[in-house]
């Protein structure tokens, strides 16, 4: 053997704790885990009732309205007045139209008038020639001449100014109804906006109604829905609530310890056998 010797090797124990619910406690614990095992095996439960609340009656309606919008006819006819008014101008045949026929009735009694006048006249000349022994005479015959000739430009210029005064005032009128027309298609412009927009405020106002209506029903709805979750989910509430309870408990756990030693090797055995004889021989040598 060197002088060293060789290393003993090192004993080991292994300490083992358990620890056990208390007698009392188990039967709470057991009842834990049986209900819930039990809540795990349950099926799936669907909800029956509706969850969604559907378009009413008021929405349906302003989407079937509020889709059938057309144009307002009143555009279509202030569109064809634009049209009218834009093409028409005064002419010859609006003048016609326009003019109006007691116009020509005023200048014809202006004509007789002046034909009366001259009438007069020549008779007060001829009644002047006869007194001055004249008449027949190339004196007359001038003056007859020349007032015919003024009757007849008299006459001319009556009429002229006669169909220039009915020429504007049938201007005048073609431009007053050109002008109503024109106020005519405004108007009904006006009343084809009118008319849309309170088609569409009514529609709008019919539509809210129906979202509010359908808001309502929705919260029914989730009502009803929530209340079936609690009334589902009540049994696992309870038993968390129990297992909670039960957890909290004022137990403590029993415990128990149990060490394992290593077995020690045959020549650690016969190592210890001849110490101990050898403590036994000191023992009698010293009593002796």
């Amino acid at each position: 053997m060197s002088g060293g010797g060789s290393k003993q090797p090192k004993e080991t124990t292994q300490i083992v704790k358990n620890q056990n619910i208390p007698e009392w406690m188990q039967p709470y614990v057991t009842d834990v885990a049986s209900r819930a095992q039990a809540v795990s095996r349950e099926g799936y439960q669907p909800y029956g009732g509706q969850r969604v609340a559907g378009f009413t009656d008021p929405q349906t309606a302003a989407f079937t309205e509020t889709a059938g919008l057309s144009r307002p006819g009143q555009f279509g006819e202030a569109s064809d007045i634009y049209s009218g008014v834009g093409q028409g101008e005064f002419d010859a045949a609006a003048a016609e139209k326009y003019m109006s026929p007691y116009q020509q009735q005023v200048t014809d009694i202006a004509i007789r008038k002046a034909q009366d006048e001259s009438a007069r006249q020549q008779g007060l000349a001829q009644l002047g020639a006869a007194g001055r022994g004249s008449a027949g005479g190339s004196r007359q015959a001038i003056m007859d001449s020349m007032r015919l000739r003024g009757l007849t430009e008299g006459v001319a210029d009556i009429q002229a100014k006669g169909s220039q005064q009915a020429f504007g005032m049938a201007q005048q009128q073609f431009e007053r109804d050109r002008q109503a027309r024109l106020r005519a298609a405004q108007g009904l412009t006006g009343l084809g906006d009118v008319t849309q927009r309170a088609d569409l405020q009514r529609l709008a106002a019919q539509g809210q109604a129906g979202r509010e209506q359908q808001g309502l029903q929705q919260q029914i709805y989730d009502q009803r829905y929530g209340d079936f979750l609690r009334q589902r989910d009540y049994p696992k509430e309870q038993l968390g609530w129990y297992s909670n309870i039960v957890r909290g408990l004022p137990a403590g756990t029993e415990s128990s310890e149990i060490a394992y030693a290593q077995q020690p090797s045959a020549a650690q055995q016969m190592g210890g056998l001849g110490i101990a004889g050898l403590g036994a021989y000191n023992l009698m040598r010293g009593g002796a």
